[in-house]
């Protein structure tokens, strides 16, 4: 069994996306990976403010898990859909 602790932003839409087709594209010999996401719903990239305020939180946020997990499987996701592997069989 591999740990791998992923964090990763999303917003509403695509938290569903997340815990029910990204989760099972993961290897089988990692079991139970612990995901740590920060919902940006309301943040708005057209709007200058709110965009820097996610930005400084977003980076904070970072920094502070990658000295929690110092040493550890540590995945970063800042996308709108990353897979893994297939979900589905051809």
């Amino acid at each position: 069994m591999k740990k791998l602790n992923v964090i990763t932003f999303v917003t509403n839409d695509y938290l569903d996306i997340l815990k029910h087709f990204w989760l099972a594209t993961l290897p089988e010999e990692v079991e139970d990976p612990t995901i740590k996401c920060v919902n940006v719903s309301g943040y708005h990239r057209h709007n200058p403010d709110k965009a820097k305020r996610l930005e400084v939180l977003r980076t904070d946020f970072i920094c502070r898990q990658i000295k929690a997990n110092f040493g550890e499987n540590l995945m970063m996701i800042d996308a709108d859909v990353a897979f893994a592997a297939p979900f589905v069989e051809d």
